[in-house]
């Protein structure tokens, strides 16, 4: 698109460009209509017919249908049947007492109550059975003492005082005994007391009553007062009012002085039930066919004032504590009109309107909404009046996409057809190539975005100059100075020379972009991506340092985003195909839909102006107060209102608003599932709107029922001393399919659209039990008796490992005895041969070496273990010996010695009998006998290797039975054997001895390799 180089910058400033036409600009009031929230069965409701509603002392709303009786929470509708108490289904008529017991009349049965979740009845109450009236449309009256009068039987009236029940036959003559026009007398309607009288209101008179409940004899009959029909549908009193309802007509009448004074009279169709707001000056009436009408009390006048439900069969209305309205009907269900109720301007009900599909809002400093909608009007609204400018609207479709207020009074509009602006009252126009998209101005710069290319013009130059061609949607000038255009070619900045800004995020921010708006910070602009919701950038420079995707921090994903609107907090709006969404710096979530006010949830723009929402939509505009004005609006009660969960396969639920008592604590089975809490806010204003704070702790079970993952959790929260925090957008919170048993301590506060809390937050504990395997005590238990049992086990092991090593030491000392005798006998042998031939020289070396020996070895025989020094001097000493003994024929050596430690512990007498085995049996046949012994230490064991070479283990044995001996073991090793499996079951040192006969090696090899080892 380029700008035409005739005009100015100066000019497109001032009037943006040229000067076009002004079709029409008209002052107008404004029509709109109320949003009233519409409740039928497939909210709950058991039936569309609503009888009555009554608003209880706690703030809860109860209905009487021809299906039950319903309780209404503000979140869910509750019925009360058949089998909860109620002797039949249609409730006609309801009334709270002072007691808090909720009356009611059900058809052809007497009077009923409720109270904390139970109906009373003739049948289970004292005070109820000794009411002898038969049936009829019941009406209630409290006088000041707390009296309650009930009327409506044909033959009977009946007080409560208390618990005591006294009732009355209702009179059936006039005073001089002149009876009633019917058999039964006037049928009291309804009783009332003015300047101290009671009166029985009935369908031809209205009678006088004492204190006590006798007839006075006083009357004044009606058809003196009333042409026509005498009975009536309704009669209402307030003060010293009365207002009877007569099918064509409403009457009023004050009674002064016993006496009654005609006020006025209102004639119209189809009256019916009348109810008086508690300031006595409006009242409201009921039609079978036209909604309900407002009369406005005028001095003795009264004149229409309000209309509501125009064209509605209602039944009831009244007005709740929070200034709502409640319009009961026969066959739509209940609606509700709340105080400063969302409004609705479409081109049905209001007559300025030219099209209802809205897509652009903004606003001048003093509040002036301009809107601008598809067929090229542009609105401004101030103080319910309406101006209007049309832009080629006869060219057919024409949006209006973008609305830039310029001063107080001006302003520029971008839409499809061209850019159009007002200067001083005048609309001029600019049209080029592409239909823009989006407008920037700064200063004296200019940028616009068109469906073909991003232009730039100056003030001081005539022409513009695109930068970019690529189709820009949206623009935003961030606090920085920076520009950002976002379109179907991603997002791109300025200071990047419009090319992608997502550099290093790509995957994010290369898609199609819907808007771009600042965020509240300094640092950052929000993005609407179709692809990924909402994102918040951190910019810094025109560029992009950090991206959070917004919808991954959300329970509930926000999708199709059209708009963003940032408010003056940190909350933002968004616009969306689904509504309207606000989410604030904690990214809790508030949700507008058609239930909540908006005339559609396809919506295109959201603006906000102080504490009022403008919603712009395909189906009009919708405007939401985003607080309802009242300074006790937060004054609503946040409630826990229902348990449920399955025991058996079969739905449990524990009703807890029956006594509303705060801090209840529940029991539950530990074989329940599904455990779930429902949660409400006791505040009619914003249907199932809600968001709730939900907190849960876990405390500690009572003493006999802990489990140990209660127990560490309750530590675990009595630490922290913060409970865990869920920010809920539904009215329930799951504990899945199973719930650990613990002690849960749960609070709730509820949670306005607008962020604001309730004042009031409500706490619940409930107590899941645990089964009996699951409690600490059973484990503790179980693990003693464990612990007992292990401990008895040990103790009888070591009373056997005691007797054990008392018979092991017995055998090895048993072994020490027979090993002793075998090397004596062995040395005295070997003595005889130096006295054959005699050598003394050498027999006493012999003797000598011997004798040492063998105090040696009765010493060593009484320990089990010696030093490793001792046993090598032994060895050593013992050689010698050997040598004496043969001479030249025999040498030894032995080696590894300096491997080990002196101090090493080594096993007393378990090598000897292996030297004395080998220097006997393994002695060399042909030539000089070797003996070698090889000490080393490896992987923390001992080794001793003792080699001869001799003939080997089975040529001795071979050589023994050829001379007549048995082939067998030697005894030394038999003994060293048996020493050796006691030592190791004594000390558990895993001694091993092994013996190799070094002939099974092949070639020449022969002799005996004897291997002892052993684990330090």
């Amino acid at each position: 698109m380029s700008i035409t180089r005739n005009i100015t910058y100066s000019r497109l400033k001032n009037a943006l460009l040229i000067y076009f036409f002004i079709l029409c600009f008209g002052l107008h009031a404004a029509a709109q209509e109320p949003a009233y929230l519409h409740y039928d069965v497939a909210d709950g409701l058991p039936s569309s017919l609503v009888y009555c509603a009554l608003q209880d002392s706690k703030g809860f709303m109860w209905l009487g249908t021809d299906k039950g009786l319903v309780r209404f929470d503000g979140s869910r509708f509750k019925v009360f049947g058949i089998k909860d108490g109620l002797p039949d289904l249609e409730v006609l008529s309801l009334f709270e007492d002072m007691e808090g017991r909720i009356w009611m009349s059900c058809l052809q049965n007497k009077p009923v109550f409720l109270l904390n979740g139970e109906i009373h009845t003739a049948e289970n109450d004292p005070m109820l059975s000794k009411m002898n009236m038969t049936s009829g449309v019941y009406s209630f009256f409290i006088d000041e003492d707390e009296t309650l009068w009930i009327a409506g039987d044909p033959y009977k009236f009946c007080k409560v005082k208390k618990q005591t029940t006294t009732c009355f036959d209702v009179p059936k003559t006039l005073k001089n005994g002149t009876p009633f026009g019917r058999p039964y007398g006037p049928s009291i309607r309804l009783f009332h007391k003015v300047e101290g009288t009671v009166l029985g209101l009935g369908n031809e008179a209205i009678l006088f009553f004492d204190q006590e409940g006798r007839y006075a004899e006083k009357i004044i009959l009606l058809k003196d007062y009333v042409q026509g029909e005498l009975a009536f549908n309704d009669v209402f009193a307030v003060g010293n009012k009365l207002i009877f309802s007569y099918q064509n007509r409403l009457v009023v009448v004050e009674i002064g002085n016993c006496e009654i004074t005609s006020l006025s009279e209102l004639k119209d169709s189809h009256f019916g039930r009348v109810r008086i707001d508690k300031d006595g000056k409006t009242a409201w009436v009921c039609s079978q066919a036209d909604g309900v009408q407002g009369m406005q009390f005028t001095g003795s006048t009264m004149t229409q004032t309000a209309h509501l439900l125009p064209g509605k069969r209602t039944t009831d209305v009244i007005k709740d504590k929070e200034g709502g309205y409640w319009l009961g009907t026969f066959n739509e269900g209940i609606y509700y009109l709340p105080k400063n109720a969302p409004t609705t301007y479409t081109k049905a009900n209001s007559p300025h309107l030219f099209s209802d599909d809205i897509f652009s809002l903004s606003s001048y400093k003093d509040g002036t909404l301009l809107l601008g909608d598809d067929a090229g009007i542009l609105y401004e609204v101030k103080d319910g009046v309406w101006r209007f400018n049309d832009f080629d609207q006869s060219m057919g479709r024409n949006r209006i996409l973008q609305i830039i207020p310029m001063g107080e009074a001006d302003w520029i509009a971008v839409t499809d057809r061209g850019l159009f602006s007002k200067t001083s009252g005048r609309i001029n126009v600019f049209k080029g190539d592409g239909a823009p998209k989006s407008l920037i101005i700064n200063g004296d710069e200019m940028w616009l975005g068109t469906s073909n290319f991003l232009s730039y013009k100056h003030a001081r130059v005539d022409t513009s100059q695109r930068v970019e061609m690529h189709r820009t949607t949206t623009l935003c000038l961030d606090k920085q100075g920076n520009l950002w255009s976002g379109g179907f070619g991603g997002l791109m900045s300025q200071a990047t020379g419009f090319k992608s800004a997502g550099t290093g995020f790509s995957r994010l921010l290369s898609g199609r972009i819907s808007d771009i708006k600042n965020t509240s910070g300094n640092q950052g602009i929000w993005v609407a991506s179709p692809a990924f919701g909402l994102l918040k950038l951190d910019i810094d420079k025109g560029k992009v340092k950090r991206v959070e995707v917004i919808n991954d921090s959300l329970t509930i994903p926000i999708e199709n985003i059209n708009t963003i609107f940032q408010g003056q907090d940190d909350r933002v709006w968004l616009a969306t195909n689904s509504g309207v969404y606000s989410v604030n710096g904690k990214y809790d979530v508030s949700k507008f839909v058609e239930r909540n006010g908006l005339v559609s949830d396809n919506v295109n723009a959201v603006y906000v102006i102080g504490d009022t929402l403008f919603a712009a939509t395909t189906a009009g505009l919708s405007v939401i107060p985003l607080s309802n004005g009242a300074k006790d609006i937060l004054d609503f009660k946040s409630l826990f209102s229902e348990v449920g969960y399955s025991l058996d396969s079969k739905n449990k639920t524990i009703d807890l608003l029956n006594a509303l008592d705060t801090g209840h604590e529940i029991t539950l089975p530990a074989k329940m599932t599904l455990l779930e809490v429902h949660m409400t806010g006791l505040t009619f204003n914003h249907r199932n709107n809600l968001s709730f704070e939900f907190k849960i702790g876990h405390h500690f079970l009572p003493v006999g029922l802990l489990t140990w993952e209660n127990f560490f959790l309750s530590l675990r929260d009595l630490g922290t001393n913060e409970p865990n925090t869920i920010i809920l957008q539904d009215y329930k919170y799951s504990f899945g399919a199973n719930t650990p048993p613990g002690k849960y301590h749960l609070s709730t506060t509820a949670i306005l659209p607008n962020g604001e809390r309730s004042k009031h937050s409500d706490s619940l504990s409930l107590i899941v039990k645990p089964f009996w395997w699951q409690v600490l005590w059973v484990h503790l238990a179980l693990a003693s008796l464990v612990a007992y049992g292990i401990s008895r086990l040990v103790k009888d092991r070591e009373k056997l490992l005691k007797i054990q090593n008392v018979n092991s030491e017995l055998q090895l000392q048993a072994i020490r005895a027979q090993m002793n005798p075998h090397f004596v006998g062995n040395s005295i042998n070997a003595i005889q041969q130096f006295f054959y031939p005699p050598d003394p020289v050498k027999a006493s070396e012999y003797i000598s070496i011997f004798s040492d020996l063998l105090r040696r070895t009765m010493y060593f025989s009484e320990t089990d273990f010696i030093t490793f020094a001792e046993e090598l001097a032994y060895v050593n000493d013992y050689l010698k010996m050997i040598n004496l003994r043969f001479g030249n024929r025999f040498s030894y050596e032995i080696t590894g010695v300096e491997t080990i430690s002196e101090d090493t512990i080594f096993p007393s007498m378990l090598l000897q009998p292996i030297l004395e085995n080998a220097t006997i049996h393994g002695l060399a046949s042909i030539g000089p006998s070797m003996l070698s012994i090889c000490f080393h230490k490896k992987d923390g064991r001992i080794n001793c290797t003792v080699t001869d070479n001799g003939v080997g283990i089975e040529v001795s044995r071979d050589r023994k039975a050829k001379a007549g001996g048995t082939n067998r073991i030697s005894k030394g090793i038999q003994l060293l054997e048996r020493k050796v499996e006691t030592l190791n079951q004594l000390y558990q040192k895993d001694i091993k001895i092994e013996m190799l006969d070094l002939g099974k090696l092949g070639g020449d090899s022969h002799g005996t390799q004897a291997t002892i080892s052993y684990s330090l």
